[in-house]
């Protein structure tokens, strides 16, 4: 449904109130655009240091679950953005991490770092082996045996080096997992214990 422009006056006067009634030191601006959402807020992003939007929730299909707007600014977005879901409940868990070696995964590795020595909580650390991706057409399967999981262990342990000297208070483990990395990470995420919930996933993007 779209707003009209009071409405959005009253929404966005609605929220500073609750704001500073729960915040009040914090300094509140608002701003009201006609564009669409999601280029005003990667438009918005670039000057931001954390971007944060709500999803929808439940669902199977990724956009239909957290929303166009969530999909595409997590996407394009040009600062860390925060996707909250719409039934967040307060977790004490680890900072779940995915790692894939790459340059985009090391700014992840240390934003959860961060944010884990501010929490006081641990690092879960998660690579994602997807046979099916590397296998691509080929006939027959590719096996994955102990090598492989040393292989990327040794991967994660060189990713994470720097931050574990910079915050060696902060606990750190390490998780090989076979399949496509968003459903690991999230599969982690929906099967831990509940003491064991991840209190924020970060994942990196180019």
């Amino acid at each position: 449904m779209e707003l009209t422009e009071n409405q959005g006056k009253d929404l966005l006067a609605s929220v500073v109130r609750d704001v500073t009634v729960a915040h009040p030191e914090l300094a509140v601006t608002t701003a009201m655009t006609r564009s669409d959402p999601r280029s005003a807020l990667v438009d918005a992003s670039r000057e931001a240091s954390l971007v944060v939007v709500g999803s929808l929730g439940g669902g199977r299909v990724r956009e239909v679950m957290l929303g166009s707007v969530a999909m595409h600014v997590a996407a394009h977005g040009r600062s860390p953005v925060v996707v909250v879901p719409f039934d967040r409940d307060q977790r004490g868990g680890p900072i779940l991490v995915g790692v894939d070696g790459s340059a985009h995964s090391t700014a992840a590795v240390g934003y959860a770092f961060d944010e884990a020595a501010v929490r006081g909580a641990g690092v879960v650390a998660v690579m994602a082996f997807d046979q099916w991706a590397l296998q691509g057409f080929a006939r027959r399967p590719i096996s994955y045996d102990e090598a492989d999981s040393q292989e990327r262990h040794a991967i994660i342990s060189e990713q994470l080096a720097g931050w574990v000297e910079k915050y060696p208070d902060v606990p750190v483990r390490q998780e090989v997992f076979l399949g496509p990395a968003a459903d690991c990470l999230v599969g982690y995420a929906g099967r831990a214990l509940p003491i064991q919930q991840p209190q924020l996933i970060v994942v990196g993007a180019p």
